[in-house]
């Protein structure tokens, strides 16, 4: 686990990290969040790697298979919002790691809408890299993002790079870098601590309370609201199923 100030900071070192070359392309959507999808273009820019994104439909809902069928043999990164901003489409994290990884891809995901409401098993879901900003579910505030970085890509070398990035932070000589042996080696530069300290304590009681409760209170309310808005002839754009 590693901290940063935003989950597209965090996304911009990866991106840089895993550097997709000429002849790979990177697999997202046209309904994700900006962020997730920009900082792949700017290494594809860079090395002439493709960028494949999948369509939507006129509610914004991305159909999943749209998405696979574009992951092939020379797919580098599957990038995905875990929770589509648009219209809280939720994608099963374990079946796109398992198609990304049998193409020899890997999967980065941005959980910034779902992080702190949707329970997620890092290790067990087979994502590669998973990122959140803190100010939302987490309700954390802005300036303090987390990040997991997976042991399959944790050798990789950070895109941004700090003095915070040296084992010893506070060795400072600029005539040697060693990477910590963990996820921090992507952590490179001061942190806003009020922010973190924040974060840190509201994912306490989010964890003191449990995440499935949480999840199956904030369903509940989600339940009564379509059931409210179904009543009084209203349609749900929406999907309930995802």
């Amino acid at each position: 686990i590693c901290v940063g100030s935003s989950a597209t900071e965090l996304l911009c070192s990866l991106a840089w990290a895993i550097a997709p070359k000429k002849g790979s392309n990177i697999v997202s959507t046209r309904a994700s969040f900006p962020s997730t999808v920009y900082p792949w273009q700017r290494v594809s820019d860079e090395f002439g790697s493709e960028i494949r994104l999948a369509p939507y439909d006129e509610n914004y809902y991305t159909n999943p298979d749209d998405i696979l069928s574009l992951i092939d043999g020379n797919t580098a990164v599957v990038t995905l919002s875990h929770v589509e901003y648009a219209c809280g489409q939720r994608y099963d994290l374990t079946n796109f790691s398992k198609v990304a990884h049998d193409a020899g891809a890997l999967l980065v995901i941005d959980a910034t809408q779902s992080m702190g409401m949707v329970p997620i098993d890092a290790p067990k879901s087979g994502a590669d890299a998973i990122v959140s900003s803190g100010y939302k579910w987490l309700r954390g505030t802005y300036g303090a993002a987390v990040g997991y970085i997976s042991t399959t890509i944790q050798s990789l070398y950070p895109g941004l790079l700090g003095f915070r990035s040296h084992r010893d932070i506070w060795d400072m000589k600029a005539d040697r870098l060693e990477f910590p042996d963990d996820a921090s080696r992507f952590e490179f530069t001061t942190i806003h601590f009020g922010a973190v300290l924040g974060l840190a304590a509201s994912i306490e009681e989010i964890s003191n309370i449990g995440m499935q409760k949480v999840w199956e209170h904030d369903i509940e309310l989600a339940n009564m609201l379509i059931d409210g808005a179904l009543e009084i002839g209203l349609g749900i754009a929406s999907p309930t199923n995802d």
